[in-house]
């Protein structure tokens, strides 16, 4: 592994792809079913978040505490887009096939660029989140997103991959994978789903967020991601994205973001792979400005 780069001398443009805000709880409760309750955090504790890391990009990701209820982070992009000049976000709702296309259109204009789904095997005892939408409503919305120029946002496990690649990448919707799709060091890397999955990255037919700290069990040093860190980035650097996971919500641990931060640049090595993951790759996927 190469020494971290200096978050000092991260390239103008660096986004955070993978982020969620909680209220103001008092404008916005959460779900009365819900699988956690996190600690309010806003879109203001986003910002000051994204400038301690040196950041001017982010990614707000809807979260299964507030389902299908999307008002909280519709109101961050409202109001970084009219009272912020330094930060630029996107956003990433869930919704189900009866959403209207007036309501994609103007999730559109608010800044949305996704849809996020959730597909789990039983056998990975994470079958029980409540709130979230399932693979029969991508494949139902999959039309409606290819037209309107959405892409769909994918929570699942490496070890499905095989069950769930032809009819996810069928669909022609551009496709991201929400934490290194929850690969397992240990028992993952030598197996044919994550073999195929490594392929269908390769190909470029998917992207992948890398958010090692979720599946590691070896935090916080995460000593146990590094095989898998290297084979994401040999394979295909131009279709990763970084994301903190901010505030990590339903984690057992305290977490330093800008630690995770670190721990991904020094699996990038040089400059030039930085600017890759943290400023080009987002901005080819999220439609930020192109930056030089």
């Amino acid at each position: 592994m190469h020494l971290p780069y200096a978050l000092s001398a991260l390239p103008v443009g660096a986004c955070d792809c993978h982020a969620h805000i909680f209220g103001p709880f008092e404008q916005y409760p959460l779900a009365t079913t819900r699988t956690y309750t996190p600690q309010e955090s806003t879109v203001h504790d986003f910002y000051a978040l994204l400038t301690r890391l040196g950041l001017q990009r982010g990614v707000l990701v809807q979260a299964s505490a507030y389902g299908t209820d999307n008002r909280a982070m519709l109101a961050a992009l409202k109001h970084c887009s009219e009272n912020n000049r330094v930060i630029e976000l996107r956003g990433v709702v869930v919704t189900d096939r009866t959403v209207s296309d007036d309501e994609l259109n103007a999730w559109w204009e608010q800044g949305v660029r996704g849809l996020r789904f959730r597909h789990a095997p039983p056998s990975s005892g994470a079958s029980h989140y409540h709130n979230t939408v399932g693979l029969e409503d991508f494949y139902a919305l999959a039309p409606r997103m290819r037209e309107h120029g959405f892409h769909a946002q994918l929570w699942t496990h490496a070890s499905c991959w095989n069950d769930i690649e032809k009819g996810v990448l069928d669909t022609g919707v551009p496709v991201v994978i929400d934490h290194m799709a929850r690969v397992d060091p240990d028992r993952d890397l030598s197996t044919q789903p994550f073999r195929s999955l490594l392929d269908a990255l390769k190909r470029g037919d998917i992207w992948v967020k890398m958010t090692a700290y979720r599946n590691t069990s070896r935090f916080p040093g995460m000593e146990d991601m590094a095989q898998a860190m290297a084979k994401f980035v040999d394979c295909n650097p131009d279709r990763l994205l970084w994301g903190s996971d901010w505030p990590h919500i339903n984690f057992p641990s305290e977490v330093d973001t800008q630690s995770l931060l670190m721990h991904l640049l020094g699996h990038l090595g040089g400059a030039d792979m930085v600017k890759r993951v943290l400023v080009d790759n987002p901005a080819a996927f999220y439609g930020f400005e192109t930056v030089g």
